[in-house]
C-alpha cells in the first residue's frame, strides 16, 4: 500500500518537473524581457527540488558556469555583433600579395581559414587567387585598413562590410541553456529517488531529451562566441588589367597594331567582293567576251582604209 502511495508521489512530481520544465522553455525562447521573466519559472521548479536530495548542492555548482562564459563576453563587448568583410584587391603581383596579407592576419593574432589561387582568361594567363581569413574583432578595422594602404595594392575595387547584432538570441541561448542545466540536475535527483524500472526508463528519456537541447543550445551558443570573438574576412586577389601594366608607353604600338590589323581586314572583305560577283554573275561573262570581240573586229575594221589613204 505504501509503495503504492509512493508510486503515485512519485508520478506526480515527474508530471509537475514536466510541466515546470516546458513553461520554462516557453519563456527563454520568447524575447529578451521574456528571458528576465524566466526566474519564476526556476524558482517554482526549485520547490519541487527541494523534496529531492541532493539538488542545492548541484544546482548551486552547475549554474554559474554559463553566466560566467557570458559574464567575459559582456565585460569585452557592449553588444554582441558578428562582422564580416568582402574585398577585391587589385595588386601587382599576386603570390607576393597572398605572403603579404598572411603576414598580417598572423600579426593580428588570426588565421586563414581557406585559401585559393586559379587562373582565368585565354591560356591560364590571368591569375587570381581568394583567402578567408578570421581575427580578433577589435583588431579588425586596423587589419583591413593595413590590407587597403599596402604597398602592393593598386586599388579597391570591392569592398563590402556587414554587421549582425546578436545580443538578443545570445542572451536568450545563455536564460535558456542556464533552465535546461538547472532541469538536468532535479531530473538527476528523480533518477535517485526512482524505485521501479518504469519510472527509471521514464526518468532517462526526459533526462535524454533535455541533454540534447542542451547540447543543442550549446554549439549555437559556442558559435556566436567563436564569430563574435572572431570577425571574418574574404579577400579577392586580381592582377592589374595588361595594358595597364604595360603603360602608354606601349599605346602607340598598340595604335599600329590595330590599325594595321584593321586594314588587313579591309583588303579581305573587298577581295571576298570581288570573288562574289565574278562568282555570282558568271553568265555575263560570255556575253561580254562576245560584244569585246565584236568591238575589236569594228574597230579594225574602220581603222584598215584609213591606213591604205595617203
Amino acid at each position: 500500500m505504501r509503495s503504492t502511495r509512493t508510486s503515485r508521489s512519485f508520478a506526480a512530481l515527474l508530471l509537475s518537473l514536466l510541466v515546470v520544465l516546458a513553461l520554462a522553455t516557453a519563456c527563454s525562447r520568447s524575447e529578451r524581457p521574456g528571458g528576465q521573466s524566466v526566474q519564476p519559472g526556476v524558482a517554482s521548479t526549485a520547490v519541487v527540488a527541494d523534496q529531492a536530495r541532493q539538488v542545492p548542492a548541484n544546482g548551486a555548482s552547475e549554474s554559474p558556469a554559463p553566466a560566467s562564459s557570458g559574464a567575459t563576453l559582456s565585460s569585452s563587448f557592449d553588444r554582441f555583433v558578428i562582422r564580416t568583410a568582402d574585398l577585391e584587391l587589385q595588386v601587382n603581383d599576386i603570390g607576393q600579395a597572398l605572403v603579404a596579407i598572411r603576414q598580417l592576419t598572423i600579426d593580428a593574432e588570426g588565421f586563414v581559414l581557406s585559401s585559393s589561387t586559379y587562373a582565368q582568361g585565354e591560356g591560364g594567363k590571368r591569375q587570381t587567387a581568394t583567402l578567408t581569413v578570421q581575427v580578433p574583432s577589435e583588431r579588425f578595422d586596423q587589419f583591413l585598413n593595413q590590407v587597403r594602404t599596402s604597398p602592393l595594392v593598386v586599388e579597391v575595387e570591392r569592398e563590402r562590410l556587414q554587421s549582425q547584432d546578436v545580443t538578443e538570441e545570445y542572451l536568450d541561448l545563455d536564460a535558456r541553456l542556464r533552465n535546461l542545466q538547472a532541469t538536468e540536475q532535479r531530473y538527476l535527483a528523480l533518477l535517485d529517488r526512482a524505485s521501479t524500472i518504469e519510472e527509471i526508463l521514464r526518468v532517462e528519456q526526459e533526462l535524454s531529451r533535455v541533454r540534447y537541447e542542451i547540447e543543442q543550445v550549446t554549439g549555437r551558443k559556442q558559435y556566436l562566441e567563436r564569430h563574435i570573438a572572431y570577425a571574418q574576412a574574404t579577400i579577392t586577389l586580381v592582377p592589374v588589367p595588361a595594358q595597364a601594366a604595360k603603360g602608354p608607353a606601349l599605346d602607340l604600338a598598340r595604335a599600329i597594331e590595330r590599325a594595321w590589323r584593321a586594314s588587313l581586314e579591309l583588303i579581305g572583305g573587298v577581295a571576298e567582293i570581288v570573288v562574289m560577283l565574278v562568282v555570282f554573275f558568271w553568265w555575263l561573262w560570255p556575253v561580254l567576251a562576245t560584244l569585246a570581240v565584236l568591238a575589236l573586229r569594228w574597230r579594225s575594221r574602220r581603222q584598215a582604209p584609213g591606213t591604205t589613204n595617203p
